[in-house]
């Protein structure tokens, strides 16, 4: 009984769309005859377009298939149109508890960086007195050409690890230059970039920053806690209270790689002692014993943190990527992978050029003392390109 009162309603509905349908096409052959005939039958074309096709339940009929096609819209094909979509944040910012509500984090998050960055310097220092004060007087040297090597090559770590993190905070990450603002608004109307405002995962970055109101430029970020757009944004980092952008990029890979190598090389000169491959002073191991197993503890951990971390920037520098971009290709290439077009990194040059695009004009690239001085010596040199403006290999990305 059941089976054949749903196999009547399965017809019903049947009926009903095939009528539906037939209401349609008559109203669009009608409305064709209408067009060619206006002259002769002015009457009818107005009760034509006045007329409203209903269905059986006198639901308008233009109405209900759009309301069908709404039910049957997948929900990532919302992302294809930018009017759809609306970021979180773009939501909260609308109204004014959310808008207060994220300006007062704002806030909050930049007087906690400066609380972080003294707070790293702390640790760092304490480090520092721990390595020169304890562990090298704890470690006895057979030979006194390997204390003063192990002393000056500790001052040089150590220089370089605080060098380039006073250069991550100090150096601005970049923003949208004047010179493209102005370039921008001569070349392309601000009206038409207004309409590219939106993010489209996947698809392409927005043109033009709400919350700035002006013009982005390409690989450019807006950081809600800076409350500016930064050239080529990585990431906003509480350690630094600044942004990884374009401009300081370099100091940050430098300053984790050298943070990862000071970590292990403790470790293992701590270890050395502790485990007894090598004689250590009793007096200085006896009093310091419990903080040289702490210290070596740590620096072993951070050492197998900081280096995984190290890699991860070494990937993205070498492939010239950002971590959104990161995020971001990845999404796209498994969009991608359905149609089997894969448009690959619009941005990867080369190891050699990606390197140069962070670190700077090297030079001689055949000169291996070149690359040293520009990767591994503290040094000034800034990016040769302007922050805005970044050359691609060919497979440029259709801007949305």
């Amino acid at each position: 009984m059941d089976e054949k009162v749903e196999d009547q309603s399965l017809i019903h509905d049947h009926e009903e769309e095939l009528d539906l349908n037939q209401r349609l096409q008559s109203y669009l052959s009608a409305s064709r005859v209408d067009n060619n005939n206006n002259n002769n039958n002015n009457g009818t074309s107005k009760r034509l377009l006045n007329t409203t096709i209903t269905s059986e339940d006198n639901e308008p009929l233009i109405s209900k298939l759009d309301d069908d096609n709404k039910k049957n819209k997948n929900f990532f094909d919302k992302f294809e149109n930018k009017e759809d979509f609306q970021s979180p944040l773009d939501s909260i910012y609308e109204s004014k508890f959310g808008s207060i509500l994220i300006n007062s984090t704002k806030y909050c998050m930049r007087v906690f960086g400066i609380f972080m960055v003294f707070f790293a310097i702390i640790l760092l220092s304490l480090n520092f007195y721990f390595y020169f004060f304890v562990t090298l007087p704890m470690i006895t040297f057979n030979n006194i050409f390997l204390y003063y090597f192990n002393l000056i090559f500790g001052i040089f770590i150590c220089y370089c690890i605080m060098f380039n993190y006073i250069q991550c905070i100090r150096v601005n990450p970049g923003n949208p230059t004047n010179e493209w603002l102005e370039l921008v608004s001569n070349n392309e109307s601000l009206e038409e970039l207004k309409k590219n405002n939106k993010t489209i995962k996947g698809k392409g970055f927005s043109k033009f920053c709400g919350r700035c109101d002006q013009p982005k430029p390409k690989r450019a970020h807006h950081c809600h806690i800076c409350d500016k757009c930064v050239s080529k944004m990585d990431h906003h980092c509480p350690w630094l209270n600044n942004c990884v952008g374009f401009y300081n990029q370099k100091y940050f890979v430098l300053f984790v790689c050298y943070l990862a190598f000071a970590a292990i090389y403790n470790f293992f000169m701590i270890a050395s002692g502790v485990f007894g491959f090598v004689d250590v002073n009793p007096v200085i191991y006896s009093n310091w014993g419990g903080w040289v197993t702490f210290v070596m503890v740590l620096s072993g951990s951070m050492g197998v943190t900081m280096t995984s971390f190290s890699l991860w920037h070494i990937y993205l520098v070498i492939s010239n990527q950002t971590t959104i971009e990161f995020q971001f290709n990845k999404i796209r290439l498994l969009s991608e992978r359905k149609s089997g077009k894969l448009s690959g990194n619009s941005y990867d040059l080369g190891y050699l050029n990606n390197i140069e695009q962070v670190f700077g004009p090297v030079g001689d690239r055949n000169s291996i003392l070149s690359w040293m001085r520009l990767i591994l010596v503290p040094n000034f040199i800034k990016p040769s390109l302007n922050g805005c403006e970044f050359p691609t290999n060919g497979m440029d990305l259709e801007e949305v």
